[in-house]
């Protein structure tokens, strides 16, 4: 397995073309559950990490934000090296509220209103700082109509960016 201990972490858009670390060009690509037999036929370009998905981690990105991610999509197939690569689209800025978005997937939405209550007018006292009150009357009333923190979060890349505002 390498060196042990927690491995690198990095978030991209796509994969890298080489790794950053230690200059490999060759990367794995993490697979969980049971492996199908295409997997298996080319075994040498998937890592398999067993049926249960990881909690999130928390990744720092280049420009020293925070972001909670899933499951790393890439892994640096030198041993020594296992710098897991996370997508920067399937990463959220704040955790989710409890592990059981891993069991339902993409598809499950989570109904958390007590977290959205908290969020909305932090978003909104954030957009009317940054771009003025009729831009924070604009986002207050497209986050009234979000049914899960997920679209709270899409609005906020909408309207600030990718950078977190803590």
């Amino acid at each position: 397995m390498g060196k042990r201990g927690r491995p690198a972490r990095i978030i991209r858009c796509a994969k890298p073309a080489k790794c950053p670390k230690c200059g490999n060009r060759h990367f794995l690509i993490v697979v969980y559950g049971y492996p199908s037999n295409e997997v298996i036929d080319e075994i040498d370009k998937y890592d398999i990490r067993g049926c249960c998905l990881p909690p999130y981690k928390k990744v720092r990105d280049k420009s020293g934000n925070y972001y909670h991610c899933p499951e790393p999509k890439y892994v640096c197939s030198n041993q020594d090296c296992r710098l897991e690569v996370f997508m920067r689209k399937e990463c959220e800025i704040m955790p989710p509220i409890d592990d059981s978005y891993h069991f339902y997937g993409r598809e499950w939405m989570q109904q958390d209103m007590a977290l959205q209550s908290r969020m909305l007018p932090r978003l909104r006292r954030l957009v009317h700082d940054k771009l003025g009150a009729d831009k924070a009357k604009e986002v207050f009333e497209k986050g009234l109509k979000t049914t899960n923190v997920q679209q709270l979060h899409e609005l906020q890349r909408e309207y600030l960016g990718n950078k977190n505002k803590d």
